[in-house]
């Protein structure tokens, strides 16, 4: 497994896995961030506005500044890609990804 820590922004979405990985993330410092997924590849940061990519808010999963609140990350299939965004415009919002 490979573990990364990814500084998030508010107005972006970040990619934290590759397409068809699966793994585990938490948050490290800042606030809450969402998590969601897509088939789509795209580059490592997607717009809020992009619509090429179908990230919906009926999917996006919380994940709280608490170290305990682990979210896995189970990719669908070998073209899912799992995206993360702040929720606040807090700039030490670090999301940490162990995937494989």
């Amino acid at each position: 497994m490979s573990t990364t820590k990814y500084t998030l922004s508010s107005t972006v979405w970040t990619r934290i896995t590759a397409a068809g990985e699966s793994g585990t993330c938490w948050k490290k410092t800042g606030g809450t961030v969402v998590v969601d997924h897509t088939d789509s590849e795209t580059d490592a940061t997607l717009p809020l506005t992009n619509t090429n990519v179908s990230i919906s808010k009926a999917k996006r999963v919380p994940v709280d500044a608490d170290d305990n609140n682990v979210l896995a990350l189970p990719a669908d299939n070998d073209s899912d890609i799992f995206y993360a965004l702040a929720v606040n415009k807090d700039a030490s919002n670090i999301l940490v990804a162990d995937v494989l």
